[in-house]
């Protein structure tokens, strides 16, 4: 069959799925529930491999004011032409992953933080040609895109960004961050059995204002929020004045069909590849592992 979709292993970037013709599993009305839900900003924990990554890079494909593309013409979200075209390539949007940072210690940490966000700088480095930006606002700029920026300067570095392509597109932004608990638990599981006790209070300290500014007082340049996570760091303060955040874990009613498969998308998943005749065998599969048995 010349347009039967195919399997595209480990890739999480939405559009490459959409243009390669791999089978892709419809969350699109996530995108619509995610822009009206109650609250600025939405924290959605589920385990790895739930497609956390894969639907924040829709979402971003979805409002990117610098994306034109018709990659949802196929998908459910196309059916509310009103909702499209009011919101569709609509709006600016940082999109950043920290699932990476990764490290054994505070300084290498440090690095990877400057790394992460030296790229996403460099991914909007036409600001530094808008008119709207200020010399000072240039400088500020420059000095995170070459990694010579203060402490200070890096940890309000995502709500500055924020604040110029507000300046630049006048149009509030979309922040989505992915694995934001990524160097917490690096940094927890480093500082439990090491003899460095404080890599896990620099990286809570520097966590706490690099998302806090973000998304806690940002409501002339935020649009909307979502962060993903394998967990909600409840012990620290990371969120305890966020009076504007809403979290939906595995448990939650909300949103629980738009991360992982339910019963009917796996059955359709099975029958598109020929496979529906071994649904009793992977049920029984899965019982097992879920068991331990």
């Amino acid at each position: 069959m010349k347009n039967k979709k195919t399997l595209k292993i480990g890739s999480s970037d939405f559009k490459m799925i959409v243009e390669g013709n791999h089978y892709f599993v419809n969350k699109t009305l996530l995108i619509h529930e995610f822009f009206y839900s109650q609250n600025d900003v939405l924290l959605i924990t589920r385990p790895r491999r739930f497609g956390k990554t894969l639907n924040l890079s829709m979402i971003h494909y979805f409002f990117d004011i610098k994306q034109k593309n018709n990659l949802f013409l196929d998908f459910e979200i196309s059916k509310n032409k009103s909702f499209c075209d009011s919101n569709q390539n609509k709006y600016p949007v940082i999109n950043i992953t920290l699932k990476d940072i990764d490290e054994n210690n505070w300084e290498d940490c440090l690095e990877n933080f400057k790394y992460v966000i030296s790229e996403l700088y460099e991914k909007n480095i036409f600001l530094l040609e808008s008119k709207k930006m200020t010399i000072l606002d240039k400088k500020n700029f420059n000095d995170i895109l070459f990694e010579k920026a203060s402490l200070t300067k890096y940890k309000n570095s995502i709500s500055n960004l924020c604040e110029y392509l507000k300046k630049h597109f006048n149009k509030k932004v979309i922040v989505l961050v992915d694995e934001y608990d990524a160097p917490i638990i690096k940094a927890f599981q480093n500082s439990k059995y090491s003899n460095d006790k404080t890599y896990y209070r620099k990286v809570i300290n520097f966590i706490q204002t690099f998302l806090g500014s973000v998304f806690k007082g940002n409501e002339e340049n935020l649009q909307k929020g979502m962060l993903t996570g394998v967990m909600r760091i409840g012990k620290e303060s990371i969120f305890s004045k966020w009076n504007n955040l809403d979290t939906y874990g595995i448990t939650s009613t909300y949103f629980a069909d738009k991360f992982g498969f339910t019963e009917k998308e796996i059955y359709e998943i099975l029958k598109h590849f020929n496979l529906n005749k071994d649904v009793k065998k992977i049920k029984e599969w899965y019982t097992v592992i879920n068991l331990g048995i």
